[in-house]
């Protein structure tokens, strides 16, 4: 009987430190889905914006960053461009740097980027005027 509660200890001192690090994984993993569905929505918001009115590039860098309060997203997190091949169509691009909070997963790299396009025809007739 005494083996059996020392084998049950060991057992419990190694269990313990893989469950914890599986659920700070998790929580990792929640995140960077949570973030992305945030900078997703946010380039949405912008191309959304900026199908009618894609000569104001810095008006659709604001409607992004104004979209979305986690994460804190800043002008050099979002990129605009506009080309006019067959038909004009805009498309905003967010990224975002997310760090670990796992010291496992920090094995792999500290973090990684996530990115978010977004993509729509213009319904303008300044189309592409000013945006770079």
């Amino acid at each position: 009987m005494r083996n059996e509660r020392g084998t049950a200890f060991i057992e419990l001192a190694v269990v313990t430190p893989l469950l914890i690090m599986l659920t700070m994984g998790v929580a990792d993993f929640g995140r960077a889905l949570s973030t992305h569905v945030a900078i997703r929505d946010a380039a949405q918001e912008g191309v959304r914006f900026g199908a009618s009115q894609p000569a104001d590039a810095d008006e659709i860098v604001h409607r992004v960053i104004a979209n979305t309060k986690n994460p804190l997203l800043g002008p050099s997190n979002v990129q605009v461009t506009c080309s006019e091949v067959a038909s004009p169509e805009l498309a905003v691009t967010v990224e975002y740097d997310i760090e670990f909070i796992t010291p496992i997963a920090s094995l792999f790299g500290s973090g990684m980027t996530l990115e978010a396009t977004e993509r729509s025809t213009v319904f303008s007739d300044d189309a592409c005027a000013a945006t770079p």
